[in-house]
């Protein structure tokens, strides 16, 4: 048996994820019955009070019977709140227990599949159908029945109406979801395009405005809202035609009871009870069918949600793996490395293969023209990127075979764009891990040695509050080169074995980019595997071996100074006639 409290299963989390939350929701439907058979006393009150009350006048009666009321609506009210709260913890505890995995599946997902936050919308659309009204709605549904039944204790001709209307009121809501949903649709997904289409925009408005770009921006995002909002207004004026008639329906069925009711009193055929308890009856039937109306779409959503994270979660990763150390001098093997595009249109990478490092280590140098694929490739190395076909293997085992955290922990990556996260320097160089408990100043000595190998101490210190400075999000702008040698920094944080850095001098002055090298030479000494892209030569001169990747593919890899020689030869002009009869 599971513990409660242990964390689920990987093989099903959503599953699993919602069984943890079983006991509140089994309480939550409890309560609902209870509540239900509850909103029956206003409407046997009434009839007591017609039936028995008024025919025998007896004051004690009506007095005794008012208290049951008081206590009955009071209870309502308790359970009401009782249910609330415990769908409130369960919304808490499935956020708490699978949040976290959530992550974890879009950390394991191809970078293909989305970004977080849409995915975590999505998980918030589904805890929250599955722990707010949407999931009320659901529990009211069933006792419909009850409410009928009673109508049909009235009289069998209010039951009969009760049935027709509720039909009639689900066939519209049916009839509107069909309406709306290819309007709504085609809104989520312009609406999506359009927040992407902000974020890029944002992260180049200091550019636009410094190149005048501003008002063609501004009209081309007006455009967007406006492709953004036409669906949307398309898909309310439908619904507001058919919600209109539905509110409409609703209140004419329930003062339609009551008509019938008086119809039947005076044609002797019920008591005067029924005059109230018909429209009362009929407006506890059909409030689940209105509460369903209101939270169709809610409902929708949810399913979508639903699919999509179940997509996410098709691929099963293991809780644990089997705790694999690298080496201090890792060797790194590729094989039939492939890559294409997410459209499947384009082959980005195509059949790399090559293997390096072993006893020694070194440095591989990776170059080529610019889109030739380079990035892609480091990212590959590292497991910043899936890949379609072929393996890496770091000391001969996949990168499958490792555990993300403890390979991560082992490993220094310097991305082409480097992107740092709310917090403060430190932080961010040191990966956000907390301090060991055993050396609490272990982390402070670890960041100031990883700054200080690649130059950036000095520079850290002059910030406001030196390595305590927060950055990003409300904190300070850093330039791009500050930002480049934190990155560095987080790199080589921990002194990993293997180093992948993609241009890690493309920002550097020169005082920055001689303490790279500095530090690079120092990685080779120690043993450490590294492999760096760029551009520029310095970064080319010490690498012991060369990649040249062209249009995705690998077309050398050997020793530098062959590598070199080759591509010199391939550039060198043509002898002319003289110099060719002279030998």
């Amino acid at each position: 048996m599971k513990r409660p409290g242990a964390a689920p299963a990987e093989t099903a989390p959503l599953s699993e994820a919602l069984a943890f939350c079983r006991p509140h929701l089994v309480a939550a439907l409890a309560f609902s019955a209870l509540i239900n058979l509850l909103y029956l006393a206003p409407t046997l009150y009434m009839l007591q009070v017609y039936d028995r009350v008024v025919q025998s006048g007896s004051t004690v009666t009506l007095a005794l019977l008012s208290l049951v009321l008081v206590g009955a609506l009071a209870l309502t009210v308790i359970l009401d709140r009782l249910r609330q709260k415990l769908l409130l913890l369960a919304g808490v505890r499935l956020d708490r227990i699978f949040a976290h995995r959530l992550f974890k599946a879009r950390l394991n997902a191809p970078v293909a599949s989305g970004r977080l936050a849409p995915v975590m919308r999505e998980f918030d659309a589904l805890r929250n159908a599955l722990t707010g009204p949407v999931i009320l709605t659901v529990f009211d549904a069933p006792w419909i029945g009850l409410y009928v039944a009673a109508l049909f204790l009235v009289h069998w001709s209010l039951g009969l109406f009760a049935i027709l209307a509720c039909a009639l009121l689900l066939g519209l809501a049916a009839i509107n979801e069909w309406a709306t949903h290819g309007f709504l649709e085609r809104a989520a997904r312009a609406q999506a395009e359009n927040l992407a289409a902000l974020e890029d925009i944002d992260r180049s408005i200091g550019a636009a405005r410094a190149l005048g770009m501003g008002s063609v921006l501004a009209r081309r995002l007006e455009r967007s809202r406006l492709r953004t909002n036409a669906p949307q207004i398309e898909a309310a004026d439908a619904n507001a035609g058919i919600s209109g008639l539905i509110r409409f329906l609703r209140l004419f069925f329930q003062s339609a009871a009551l008509g019938m009711g008086a119809w039947l009193v005076i044609h002797k055929m019920a008591g005067p009870s029924a005059i109230f308890a018909g429209s009362m009856l009929m407006g506890r039937a059909l409030a689940p069918v209105d509460q369903a109306v209101a939270h169709w779409r809610a409902l929708q959503m949810a399913q979508t949600a639903w699919v999509n994270l179940k997509t996410l979660f098709a691929k099963p990763y293991p809780a644990s793996k089997t705790a694999l150390d690298l080496s201090a001098s890792p060797r790194l093997e590729v094989e039939g490395l492939t890559l294409v595009s997410p459209t499947r249109e384009h082959v980005l990478l195509r059949n790399i293969t090559f293997a390096a490092g072993g006893v020694v280590g070194g440095l591989i140098g990776v170059i080529g023209p610019s889109g030739s694929g380079k990035s892609l490739l480091l990212e590959c190395l590292v497991n910043a990127r899936r890949f379609d076909q072929g393996e890496v293997r770091l000391d001969g085992a996949r990168l499958s075979d490792w555990d993300v955290d403890r390979l991560g922990a082992r490993v220094g990556f310097l991305p082409q764009d480097v992107q740092l996260l709310p917090g403060t320097v430190k932080q961010n160089i040191s990966r956000l891990r907390p301090p060991p408990e055993t050396d609490p100043e272990a982390t402070d000595r670890a960041v100031i040695e990883a700054a200080k190998k690649v130059g950036a101490h000095e520079m850290i210190l002059a910030l406001p509050q030196g390595y305590d400075t927060e950055i990003s999000g409300r904190g300070l702008r850093l330039s791009a080169g500050q930002t480049q040698l934190i990155g560095l920094a987080r790199a080589l944080y921990g002194n990993p074995s293997f180093v992948v850095l993609d241009e890690p001098n493309a920002h550097l002055d020169g005082d920055a980019e001689r303490s790279l090298l500095n530090a690079l030479a120092l990685l080779r000494r120690e043993g450490a595997l590294v492999v760096a892209s760029g551009h520029r030569m310095p970064l080319h001169q010490i690498a012991d071996v060369i990649a040249v990747v062209r249009g995705g593919e690998l077309q050398m890899f050997g020793p530098t100074p062959s590598v070199f020689e080759t591509l010199r030869a391939q550039v060198r002009p043509a002898p002319t006639v003289a110099e060719a009869a002279n030998g």
